[in-house]
């Protein structure tokens, strides 16, 4: 969201077995937070990554 200066990562995963990917899916969206923020880093001193969560669970 450029008007915020703020960036939404989504992770989605599935699987074909009964156990849940949720670990998964919060790894894969912290990589991809830790990415973004080590691009931008040279942009400012102040990038936060906040609010890691499991937004749902099929």
């Amino acid at each position: 969201r450029h008007d915020l200066n703020e960036v939404l990562v989504r992770c989605i995963c599935s699987t074909n077995y009964q156990t849940g990917v949720e670990m998964e899916a919060m790894v894969g969206a912290t990589i991809a937070a830790v990415t973004i923020y080590d691009m931008c880093k040279a942009l400012s001193k102040s990038i936060e990554i906040r609010n890691i969560r499991l937004v749902e669970k099929t």
